[in-house]
């Protein structure tokens, strides 16, 4: 969470970017309800729509920092409004972008906003910091099962 707000107060443009199920919808959120703004999901079917009809004024809309999760899914003229608008305006932390894909390879986004963004990325959490163990697995698997499971082992 600090990475993230500390991009947002440098960047115009700050990207979370990493694979599904590492807590980036999570992190969004909780970062929106800490530092206001607004916050819009691309996986909402309805969001989805308004996005691709009116990418620039879907863009525009609400307070900064404007959080839009699964912007992949808005598609190139999404990416290229939100770059149109950030080049008309250099103040930092206008919006915070989420995506379960690279998002510099996605095969239809022109654009990858260059110059404007910076990336964060988020990776899922180790077994040792799901479950508070230690986290040396390899030396934990090879210590003994009591030492792995936390059971102890029969005679």
């Amino acid at each position: 969470m600090q990475r993230v707000r500390e991009r947002v107060a440098a960047f115009r443009v700050v990207i979370v970017n990493g694979p599904r199920q590492a807590g980036k919808t999570t992190l969004l959120n909780v970062f929106h309800e800490d530092h206001g703004g607004s916050f819009r999901s691309l996986d909402d079917a309805t969001t989805l729509t308004v996005a691709r009809e009116d990418p620039t004024e879907f863009a525009r809309y609400g307070a900064a920092p404007r959080v839009i999760d699964e912007i992949q899914r808005g598609g190139d003229d999404l990416v290229l409004a939100i770059k149109y608008l950030v080049d008309r305006d250099n103040s930092r932390g206008q919006f915070v972008l989420s995506g379960s894909t690279r998002f510099l390879t996605v095969p239809t986004l022109s654009e990858s906003l260059a110059g404007r963004a910076v990336f964060v990325e988020l990776w899922p959490f180790a077994a040792a910091e799901r479950f508070g163990t230690a986290g040396d697995f390899c030396e934990l698997l090879f210590a003994g099962r009591q030492s792995f499971s936390g059971a102890a082992e029969s005679p």
